[in-house]
């Protein structure tokens, strides 16, 4: 009765389990061969979060490819991200939010772009916004292939350069 996204996972392990329980796995098949051995943790709303178990993730421990310990469990340095190995083409998607009091109410102005597609155009319509608003919000999205989820670092800095033309004044 697993969520859909768990079910395409498996084989693998399902439910709670309260102690440490040694696996090993059969990779003779492999000899001789440089493979990936990769440890995937997948839930759903049934576990993660509800409260009706104590779920505070997964613990691997001693793991070892014959009689080469690849980690105690002491460290997550020997492990890597499998977007390290296996690159995915992924970019942002950056939202700019402005706002600006216009009578009683709200003036909203709103700006997208793609930080790896910038146009000219999509600056010129970020330099608006950033312009003629009294307070923006910034929205960063991952735009990663469907089915693809996880954390993103990104770091972001920005200015204006100029206030604009300088106004003539007439008498």
């Amino acid at each position: 009765n697993a969520y859909p996204t768990v079910l395409a996972n498996l084989p693998g392990l399902t439910g709670v389990l309260a102690e440490w329980t040694p696996m090993s796995f059969d990779l003779s098949a492999y000899a001789g061969q440089q493979i990936l051995i990769a440890f995937r943790y997948v839930t759903d709303w049934a576990t993660n979060g509800n409260g009706a178990f104590d779920t505070p993730g997964w613990y691997i421990d001693n793991v070892k490819v014959g009689d080469t310990v690849i980690s105690d469990g002491s460290s997550v340095e020997p492990f890597k991200d499998i977007t390290e190995i296996l690159p995915i083409n992924n970019d942002f998607m950056v939202t700019f939010v402005g706002y600006k009091a216009k009578g009683k109410g709200t003036e909203y102005q709103l700006a997208t772009i793609k930080l790896g597609a910038v146009t000219e155009e999509g600056l010129l319509e970020v330099d608006k916004v950033l312009r003629d608003s009294d307070k923006v919000a910034m929205l960063v999205t991952l735009a990663a292939p469907q089915g693809f989820t996880r954390y993103v670092d990104y770091s972001y800095a920005f200015g204006l350069k100029s206030n604009g033309p300088k106004k003539s004044k007439t008498k």
